[in-house]
């Protein structure tokens, strides 16, 4: 590999012309960049490297395949600080027609003018749909307990690849609701200075491709 950079060259007339003169001591091409990985996540699959400090490289290229053996198709050019980049531009299912699928990935660096390094070795990941829903574990207070005019309220939520929030809703009467907040953590606190009487509160857990589930106390 190489890239054209310009010289000099004499023809034995006296007269110097300009012509490119392939050189191979452009440093992005021999640098390698380390610690390539992948992980499958629920809104995607991450890719993980170690950032290269040199001053050279500018940034990395990210490319995808189906096959190991490709072909490899770039799908991201980012700049140099970039350690992680996220995939979510690709298909396996759906919900409704759960599946899996492989997927390969290389990355390499490159130099202000576009230069590139050789790529890294292949890593590979397991893509899945997501057909499994959230389940709300637990409301406290549990339920008939009665709550002063500001009280926390601690929702146990669970996924099989993680919740995205949770969602607390209160209704005077059980058909309309509305909410109190949206929390990533399951943990509320809620004001009700001008509330008496019977109160309903339910939890809507949601993971990150939007499924949910509801839980009434």
């Amino acid at each position: 590999m190489g890239s054209n950079e310009y010289g000099q060259l004499g023809d034995g007339t006296g007269i110097n012309r300009i012509v490119p003169v392939p050189m191979d001591n452009n440093p992005i091409f021999t640098t390698i960049v380390s610690g390539f990985s992948a992980k499958a996540e629920q809104n995607g699959i991450k890719l993980f490297w170690n950032l290269k400090t040199e001053d050279y490289v500018y940034g990395y290229k990210i490319y995808r395949a189906e096959d190991i053996d490709g072909p490899y198709t770039l799908i991201a050019k980012l700049n140099r600080s970039a350690m992680e980049y996220l995939d979510k531009d690709y298909e396996v299912g759906n919900a409704n027609e759960p599946s899996e699928k492989a997927f390969y990935y290389k990355i390499s660096a490159i130099d202000k003018f576009d230069n590139e390094s050789n790529k890294s070795e292949a890593v590979s990941v397991l893509a899945k749909t997501d057909s499994i829903a959230p389940v709300v574990l637990s409301i406290e207070p549990v339920n008939n307990t009665k709550i002063a005019s500001r009280s926390n309220i601690y929702v146990r939520a669970e996924d099989n690849f993680g919740i995205s929030n949770i969602t607390l809703q209160y209704s005077l009467d059980g058909t309309e609701w509305i909410d109190i907040s949206t929390q990533n953590n399951g943990s509320f606190l809620w004001n009700t200075p001008d509330m008496n009487g019977t109160v309903y509160v339910r939890a809507i857990a949601r993971d990150l491709v939007a499924m949910s589930v509801m839980e009434v106390l």
